[in-house]
């Protein structure tokens, strides 16, 4: 049974195994950079193929574009004798005293071909936008109405009062001729008078500024374009450029319908024809810019063909180019991939057997010499790679092995330097609460000392007295702000829900001096017990700021999560009043400010404690002399329905 094996393993040698993997390597590399450079080729091709074809439509655009303002100043130049030729139509309407049955349209048309050049005629259009009297038969009960637009613009315009001139146009009669348009309203706005002017010059003239030869140069320049056809709002073709011989394009019969549809969709519509390889574009060239009455008509549809069979050719040519040179290169690979496993195989057994003992960890063993130059280098770079890769485990157990001592002894050191700082930290609390201590008990005994020693004074020295205890009073609440601030910086912040009218109620009690009222809001939001030194320190700054005899109120609304609280004042306005000075920072800077300062730090701490903002602005808009409002927002607190807890009061 294993004689089979020893002749299929003799038939099927290492080097055919290795030429038939050096082959197939070969063939799919040549495969894939032969079909990466068709396709890189191809791809080009169309490119530049989809280039010049967005080149030449965008020239198509800019030339139309282009001679249409040129068009625009031609047309401006007829304005001002349409405008003179209305005189004697107005002045014929209010003869008839509004009755066009009465007006003599014939006559007018000759009076105004005898006073200027060319031939006129005279339209009365009705307020449903039907052309109910005129001097052009064909045009008599057209109706506006089929084209929206129009029929908007000329309401409008019988509507108002203004004259308005139009461009040279068709219009609406498929066989009619160039003519210029100008409008008039009546003035019981009843009707909407027109003039048309017709001229041997409007043809010659829009002819020399017209887009028909640069059209004839694109279809020129581009070998895949064919044929170029413009057509109007009406579908009406206006102008034809096609390569010589082309009978122009005749294989879609709703050539019509796809006009229509780009030009009421305002938008570009691509047609294949995979049959006759033709490429159909049909552009929209929006012209109705200005305030004409054909404006919304003005703009063209171009249909471009392309002719899909050369670069098709192209393509096959690409395709059939690339075939040979991959044939070439696979047939010149069998040959190499015969040679090189030749050559490789002989040693490769000796180097696998190597390398098999080292892979089972036996990092001790060596490659053993083998003959030719690459597997000399193969044989010492193996050897060496072992050498590192033994330093390299060598090294990587002492790297262990020191982390793990340095991790120890790191840990230690933290905890030494965490207890330290923790013993300084409550050795300066310690400090701190004795010093604030003892200088509330002396400011206290002095208080009382004043106290006593201003009954027994009058006059001068009685006021001197009564001030010294203000200040007196004043330093009270600055060592109180102090402490306020330490346990701000050294309490943890846990807001839980408090009902915000029991928190504003309290703070009313504790200022019984001042004219105080407060509208209960009934909001709950989060804070904690601090809260109401937000509102101490507000109502203190202001009482300092306006007098104690200033009337504040209170009041609270809730808005979008949040809950805006406002305390207003009478007295004059402040813009800096809750603004951080640059000097005011704990530590540092200035103290001749340092009552209002630690004021508005408690308040805007305690308020970004809670996550709301802070800032003031007139009571009443524009008067700043009608007092202020400081204004904070707090969040919210959802409670639920079934909690078993209610709100804290602050």
């Amino acid at each position: 049974m294993k004689q089979p094996s020893k002749n299929l393993s003799r038939y099927f040698s290492v080097s055919r195994y290795l030429m038939v993997s050096i082959l197939a390597i070969i063939i799919i590399i040549i495969s894939v950079f032969s079909a990466f450079s068709y396709f890189g080729a191809k791809e080009n091709l169309v490119s530049k193929n989809q280039a010049l074809q967005q080149e030449t439509e965008k020239s198509i655009v800019q030339s139309v574009i282009l001679a249409d303002r040129g068009m625009q100043l031609f047309d401006a130049t007829f304005d001002a004798k349409m405008e003179r030729g209305f005189d004697d139509f107005i002045a014929e309407y209010e003869r008839c005293q509004g009755n066009p049955e009465g007006m003599n349209l014939e006559r007018l048309k000759q009076q105004l071909e005898a006073k200027n050049e060319g031939s006129f005629d005279l339209y009365i259009i009705n307020a449903e936008g039907v052309v109910e009297y005129t001097t052009c038969a064909h045009d008599r009960g057209l109706d506006f109405k089929q084209w929206p637009e129009v029929y908007q613009s000329i309401t409008a315009l019988r509507e108002g009062d203004a004259f308005s001139a139009d461009r040279i146009v068709y219009g609406f009669n498929p066989a009619g001729e160039l003519r210029k348009f100008a409008y008039m309203p009546t003035g019981d706005h009843r009707y909407l008078l027109e003039l048309s002017l017709t001229s041997d010059s409007f043809e010659p003239e829009r002819l020399a500024i017209s887009f028909a030869q640069i059209s004839e140069d694109l279809v020129d320049l581009n070998p895949n374009l064919l044929s170029i056809v413009f057509y109007d709002s009406t579908g009406k073709t206006t102008h034809v450029s096609q390569k010589k011989g082309e009978k122009g394009y005749q294989w879609d019969p709703a050539v019509r319908e796809h006009v229509v549809d780009v030009y009421e969709n305002k938008t570009s519509l691509e047609v294949q024809d995979e049959e006759h390889e033709i490429l159909v574009r049909y552009l929209y060239i929006d012209l109705s810019g200005g305030d004409y009455v054909s404006s919304s008509q003005m703009s063209l549809v171009a249909q471009l063909v392309y002719d899909m069979g050369l670069q098709h050719a192209e393509i096959n040519q690409i395709f059939v180019s690339h075939l040979m040179i991959t044939m070439l290169a696979i047939v010149t690979g069998i040959f190499v991939a015969f040679g090189s496993s030749r050559y490789i195989s002989r040693p490769i057994n000796e180097i696998v057997e190597d390398t098999t003992i080292i892979a089972e960890g036996d990092l001790d063993h060596s490659i053993r010499p083998t003959k030719g130059l690459e597997f000399e280098k193969l044989e010492r770079g193996i050897n060496t790679m072992v050498a590192r890769l033994k330093d390299t485990v060598h090294r990587l157990k002492e790297s262990e092995d020191r982390i793990k001592e340095y991790t120890g002894h790191l840990e230690d050191m933290v905890a030494e330097r965490t207890a330290d700082l923790q013993k300084s930290n409550e050795e300066m609390n310690l400090y701190l609460n004795i010093l604030s201590h003892d200088v509330r008990v002396s400011q206290t005994i002095t208080a009382s000392y004043l106290a006593l020693l201003k009954k027994s004074l009058s006059g001068k020295d009685e006021h001197v007295a009564d001030h010294a205890l203000k200040e007196l009073e004043s330093c009270i609440d600055v060592i109180h702000n102090v402490d306020l601030i330490r346990s701000i910086f050294a309490e943890e912040s846990i807001l839980l829900p408090v009902l915000l009218d029991d928190v504003i109620e309290r703070s009313v009690h504790r200022h019984p001096d001042l004219q105080m009222h407060a509208t209960p809001g009934g909001a709950i939001v989060l804070a904690d017990d601090l809260l109401i030194e937000v509102f101490n320190a507000i109502i203190e700054l202001i009482a300092k700021h306006a007098g104690r005899e200033v009337a504040i109120e209170i009041t609270s609304r809730e808005k979008d999560g949040w809950c805006e609280v406002s305390i207003s004042e009478n007295g004059p306005y402040l813009p800096e009043f809750m603004q951080e000075h640059p000097h005011h920072h704990f530590g540092t800077g200035h103290m001749h400010l340092s009552g209002r300062a630690l004021g508005s730090s408690i308040a805007r701490l305690l308020v970004a404690r809670y996550g709301g903002t802070i800032r003031t602005e007139e009571r009443i808009q524009g008067q700043p002399s009608e007092g202020m409002t400081v204004i904070f927002t707090l969040s919210t607190a959802h409670i639920e329905p079934d909690a078993h807890e209610g709100p804290k009061t602050g």
